[in-house]
């Protein structure tokens, strides 16, 4: 399995919102280790160990929760690849609650879960990338 998370603080004009400090806070994080991930029904966490960037956030001791610093409206996106066609379900939860924008429950079995949605997020909100099912 490989999955990848990129969050991106956007610094520019979105439905009439200018954001008048642009920063340059990102996280892209990545496992790309192919690793077996045991997914449980309740959810399992997804460790992203590698980070390309990261300027903004602060990643927990196994790299599954990652703090914002800066409040801001950011672009997040997740990308999930399985070897085997999967009857699962992915999110990005925010201090512990799924983000609906986020959500990917296809109800077939996949190998692909992908989403992206803009999102407002506060200093000290912890996100994490999960599959459940």
């Amino acid at each position: 399995m490989s999955s990848s998370v990129s969050l991106e603080y956007l610094n520019q004009r979105l439905s009439g919102l200018t954001v008048s400090s642009p920063t340059s806070t990102a996280l892209c994080a990545q496992n790309l280790a192919g690793s077996s991930i045991a997914v449980i029904l309740t959810g399992t966490a997804i460790p992203l160990a590698t980070r390309p960037y990261s300027s903004g956030f602060t990643a927990n001791g196994s790299n599954t929760t990652f703090t914002v610093q800066t409040s801001g409206t950011y672009k997040i996106e997740y990308d999930i690849q399985t070897t085997t066609a999967l009857l699962l379900s992915s999110s990005v939860f925010k201090n512990g609650v799924s983000i609906a924008n986020l959500v990917r429950s296809p109800g077939l079995a996949g190998t692909s879960f992908k989403c992206a949605a803009i999102i407002s997020l506060a200093a000290g909100d912890v996100l994490q990338l999960t599959l459940y099912g």
